[in-house]
């Protein structure tokens, strides 16, 4: 991914102090939260409304409603003990704890900036995440989060929703 993405980063609200998680981007990427792959998709709802006592169905409006998020990649530690805090950390920044306020509609801020367009940023709940471990790989090991968008778009400035 050279050149596609700048930076990506979560603000989570799970953490009652705030906290930011950077992670890598680029073939050259060197911290600890390294990403593999990114990907989104809108999803487009609306079914049409069959005619009553003719053939075919009426036309209906087919809307954005939900914009669905993945990120793949690999966490990297120095020392057995370092992967470890920096998996507990990512951990608690982006999975929602079982006592979690639920006062807050959405569990962070997923903020990424793109060459030329600039930072786009999109409220986001964790659906489905794994960060599977392999002891061959020694301190290292993979993660995968999928997100979800009630907005259903990307948004940049103060309230411009974007489709990209």
């Amino acid at each position: 991914m050279p050149g596609l993405f700048t930076a990506i980063g979560i603000e989570s609200v799970l953490v009652q102090a705030g906290t930011t998680i950077d992670f890598s981007v680029g073939d050259l990427a060197t911290g600890p939260y390294r990403v593999t792959d990114f990907d989104w998709q809108p999803q487009i709802v609306g079914s049409p409304s069959p005619r009553l006592q003719s053939q075919g169905s009426w036309p209906t409006w087919r809307d954005i409603r939900l914009l669905s998020i993945t990120m793949e990649g690999t966490i990297v530690g120095d020392s057995p003990g370092d992967y470890w805090n920096l998996r507990l950390a990512l951990a608690k920044a982006v999975i929602p704890p079982e006592d979690f306020d639920r006062a807050f509609r959405y569990h962070g801020t997923l903020t990424v900036d793109l060459p030329s367009i600039g930072e786009v940023w999109a409220k986001v709940n964790l659906v489905d995440f794994s960060m599977p471990l392999s002891h061959a790989t020694g301190t290292s090991s993979k993660y995968q989060f999928t997100w979800n968008c009630d907005l259903g778009y990307w948004t940049r400035g103060v309230d411009e929703v974007i489709t990209l």
